[in-house]
């Protein structure tokens, strides 16, 4: 089965990055870029069901550092598959230190980036954000606005209101026709529980005419029916 990269749409239909969709749910329960086929976990659970023991996977601080990065990476893997996702995540970082070129760094700093946010460490969130959006700018800059939208959640998601409106609306600015940065920027807002403020920009990205798909606006619209509902009770 293809992998599936953090910044790209979610397998799932959604219309979503799988980063902000099914990867953190994948990875909380260790199934993180693995993908297993649905069969596949039954007969693991059929396993574990008639009491079978699964083999342990135990590395030592040294094979990691005696390690490649490609190998550090196949050891984070298999740890994230066994739900030591913070183990993978400091051999993750280890690999990105080094920054070598053939290895993807940009999908490892989305997966850093995303862990911490997840986790609810946006301080280190934005410490690694603003090491992507430099990397990225050194390798032309593919990445920008997207690096420059994770921020600005990041910075909402920290209760840093002003500063992550302000890099969103710039995006906005930048970008007109694109949605996403509606979507994101009211998806931050309410879950961060600025609901009030998020509605303007979802009635904003609703009435766009944007060559964006409409599934776009179909979750603007979710989003906004959500906070419809949350004031009627």
């Amino acid at each position: 089965m293809k992998m599936v990269k953090a910044n790209e749409p979610c397998p799932c239909g959604s219309g979503v990055r799988f980063r902000d969709c099914c990867l953190p749910k994948m990875m909380m329960m260790g199934m993180a870029q693995q993908q297993e086929h649905p069969s596949q976990r039954r007969q693991g659970q059929n396993r574990e069901m008639n009491g079978k023991k699964e083999d342990t996977f135990s590395v030592t601080r040294d094979d990691i550092m005696e390690a490649s990065s490609q190998e550090k990476l196949a050891i984070a893997e298999k740890l994230v598959s066994r739900n030591r996702e913070d183990e993978a995540i400091e051999i993750f970082e280890m690999v990105l230190y080094k920054k070598e070129e053939d290895i993807d760094n940009i999908d490892l700093f989305f997966r850093v980036i995303n862990y911490y946010k997840r986790t609810g460490n946006y301080e280190r969130a934005l410490l690694f954000c603003n090491e992507l959006i430099k990397y990225d700018g050194q390798k032309g800059g593919k990445f920008d606005q997207e690096a420059l939208g994770l921020k600005g959640e990041l910075l909402i998601n920290s209760g840093q209101l002003q500063e992550g409106k302000s890099i969103f609306l710039d995006l906005i600015e930048k970008y007109p026709d694109n949605l996403w940065n509606y979507y994101n920027l009211s998806n931050s807002l309410v879950e961060s529980g600025f609901s009030s403020e998020a509605t303007e920009y979802i009635e904003k990205g609703i009435a766009l005419n944007s060559a964006d798909p409409e599934k776009v606006k179909v979750l603007l619209r979710r989003i906004l029916s959500k906070i419809n509902s949350t004031r009627e009770e």
